[in-house]
């Protein structure tokens, strides 16, 4: 679940908290993620940080050469 949202350097940023615990998360290994357990898609430039300030994620559109 998102905690908080900013923007810092047109950078979106955002604080999350669990949504399953990690034996819920133990029983999805290895199976097919569909739309309906995704909450929230990301499609801009964001960096993504748990709630007591550690980085899980930052995500680049259109950054890598192919």
């Amino acid at each position: 679940m998102i905690v908080k949202k900013d923007k810092k350097n047109g950078i979106n940023i955002l604080y999350v908290s669990k949504q399953k615990t990690d034996n819920e998360m133990d029983k999805l290994k290895n199976k097919l993620i569909t739309n309906n357990l995704i909450k929230h898609f990301i499609t801009e430039d964001t960096d993504v940080y748990t709630e007591d300030n550690k980085l899980l994620l930052k995500f680049r559109k259109n950054k890598l050469n192919l």
